[in-house]
C-alpha cells in the first residue's frame, strides 16, 4: 500500500513538472528563442554552426540529467531490493529459530517419553525406549552421548546383576544395549562401566572393547575375535569360556578367574597387571602370553605350542599342568611350583631357582585325568624330566626340589584346588540370599 502511494506521488510530481515547463515554454518562447541565439554567440563566436553546436550541447545536458536521474532510480530499486532481502533474510532465520526451538522441544519429550518406556514390564516398550535414546544420541552426539550411554549402563547394570540367574536376566535388552555400545561408534571412546555383571549368555563375539569395566563380571561362554584394549577384567569369573583368536592389550587380569577355559590363538600384550591369576583345568593352544603372572595358579592346565614371553617367572604354581613343546629361552623361573606336572619337549635355557619338580613326569596327553586323579596318581612316583632340557637347572639343596611327590604334599595341592574353586567361583545363591537379608 505504502509502495503504492510513493508511484501515485512520483507521477503527480512528473504532471505537475511538465505542466509547468509547457506553461514556461508557451508564454515565454520568444525569450527563450532570444537568450538561445545570446548563448550560441557566447559559447561557439567562432563556429558558424552555433545553433548546431548548443543543441547538442543541451541535449548531452539532458542526457546526462537523465542518465544521473536513471543511475540515482537504480540505486533506489537495487537498495530498497537489498532492504527487501534483509527483510526476507531475517525472516528466515525467524522461521529457523523457530524450528530449532520447535525440534529441541520435539526432541525433549521424546528423550523424557523414552526414559519413561525403560521402566515398563514389557519388553517391546523397554526395547522402544533403548532403540529411541540410542538413535537421540546418534543425531545429537554433543548434548545426549554421554548421558544416554550413563541411562543404558544404568539399565545394563539393573538388568544383569552377578547375583541373577540366568533365567532372570532379559538377555534380549542387554545384548540390544551392548550392540549399540559396541557394534556402533556413537560411544567409541568413552569409558563405559558394565562391571558386576552376569554377562554368561552374551554374544560378544566380532568385537572390539575399550575403557570398559568387565571387573567381577561372569564372562560369556564364547568369546571369538575379539579385542580388549585397557579393559579391566579383574576379579573376572570364566567358566567353561571359549577364548579364540582374542587380543588383550593393556588389560587388567588381576585375580582374574578361569575354569575348564580353553584358550586358542590368544595374545596378551604388555597387560598392566597379570598378577594372581586362577586358572583351573584350562588348555591353552598357540597363544602368546605376555605378562609376569607373579603368584598366579596355573592348577591342571595343558600348554600346547604356547609361548609365555615374560622375562622371569616368579612364584606360580603349574602343580598337575601338561606343558608341552614350549620353548623359555629368556625366562627365568624363581619358585615356581612344577609338582605332578607333564612335562614334554620343554626347553629352559636360563636359570631356574627354588622350584618344585616333585612328581614329575615326561607325558604327553591332551585330555588327561582331572587335576585330583592327576595329583593322586603321582604319589611316591619318582620324577622324570627326560621331556625337560635345562642347562641351568640347580639341584643343590635349598634350591629346586627334584624328588617323589608325597602324600601330604599331595593333599595339599588337592585342597588348594578345591579353597580357589570355592573362593573364586562361590555359589551365587547363597551370596545372593546374603545379599537380600543384609537389605
Amino acid at each position: 500500500m505504502i509502495k503504492l502511494k510513493k508511484i501515485y506521488i512520483y507521477k503527480l510530481i512528473a504532471l505537475i513538472t511538465a505542466v509547468f515547463l509547457g506553461y514556461i515554454i508557451i508564454n515565454y518562447w520568444n525569450e527563450i528563442l532570444l537568450n538561445f541565439e545570446k548563448f550560441s554567440f557566447w559559447a561557439f563566436p567562432d563556429n558558424p554552426s552555433k545553433n548546431g553546436e548548443t543543441i547538442k550541447l543541451s541535449l548531452s545536458l539532458f542526457g546526462g540529467i537523465a542518465l544521473l536521474w536513471g543511475l540515482y532510480a537504480s540505486l533506489k530499486r537495487a537498495k530498497a531490493s537489498s532492504d527487501g532481502i534483509k527483510l526476507q533474510s531475517k525472516s528466515i532465520d525467524n522461521q529457523s529459530e523457530q524450528i530449532e526451538l520447535s525440534r529441541t522441544a520435539q526432541v525433549n519429550n521424546q528423550f523424557k517419553s523414552a526414559i519413561e518406556h525403560l521402566s515398563s514390564d514389557k519388553d517391546a516398550i523397554v526395547l522402544g525406549g533403548v532403540t529411541e535414546l540410542h538413535f537421540i544420541a546418534s543425531e545429537n552426539p554433543n548434548r545426549f552421548r554421554e548421558v544416554v550411554l550413563n541411562i543404558l549402563v544404568n539399565k545394563f547394570q539393573s538388568e544383569a546383576k552377578i547375583f541373577k540367574d540366568a533365567e532372570d536376566i532379559n538377555f534380549t535388552i542387554i545384548q540390544t544395549i551392548f550392540n549399540y555400545f559396541f557394534r556402533s561408534e556413537v560411544y567409541y571412546n568413552l569409558d563405559i562401566d558394565l562391571g558386576h555383571c552376569n554377562l554368561s549368555s552374551l554374544d560378544i563375539s566380532n568385537v572390539s572393547m575399550k575403557n570398559v569395566n568387565l571387573s567381577f563380571c561372569l564372562m560369556p561362554s564364547d568369546i571369538t575375535n575379539c579385542k580388549f584394549d585397557n579393559v579391566d577384567l579383574g576379579k573376572s569369573c570364566s567358566v567353561i569360556s571359549r577364548f579364540n583368536d582374542v587380543i588383550f592389550n593393556e588389560c587388567n587380569l588381576n585375580q582374574a578367574f578361569f575354569k575348564y577355559a580353553k584358550f586358542k590363538n590368544v595374545t596378551i600384550n604388555n597387560t598392566k597387571d597379570t598378577n594372581n591369576i586362577i586358572c583351573l583345568s584350562s588348555h591353552f593352544y598357540d597363544s602368546n602370553l605376555n605378562g609376569d603372572f607373579h603368584a598366579s595358579y596355573f592348577l591342571g592346565c595343558k600348554f600346547f605350542g604356547t609361548k609365555l614371553l615374560n622375562e622371569s617367572m616368579i612364584n606360580i604354581n603349574f602343580s598337575a599342568s601338561g606343558l608341552y613343546d614350549m620353548n623359555f629361552a629368556e625366562t627365568e623361573f624363581f619358585k615356581c611350583n612344577f609338582s605332578a606336572c607333564q612335562i614334554h619337549n620343554v626347553n629352559i635355557d636360563n636359570i631356574i631357582m627354588q622350584s618344585v619338580f616333585d612328581g614329575a613326569e615326561n607325558k604327553k596327553e591332551e585330555y588327561g585325568m582331572i587335576f585330583e586323579d592327576q595329583v593322586q596318581s603321582r604319589i611316591g612316583e619318582k620324577e622324570d624330566l627326560s621331556g625337560l632340557t635345562a642347562h641351568n637347572i640347580n639341584y643343590s639343596k635349598g634350591s629346586n626340589s627334584i624328588s617323589e611327590l608325597t602324600k601330604d604334599d599331595a593333599e595339599k595341592l588337592i585342597l588348594l584346588y578345591k579353597e580357589l574353586e570355592k573362593k573364586y567361583y562361590p555359589d551365587r545363591k547363597n551370596n545372593k540370599d546374603k545379599k537380600n537379608t543384609s537389605n
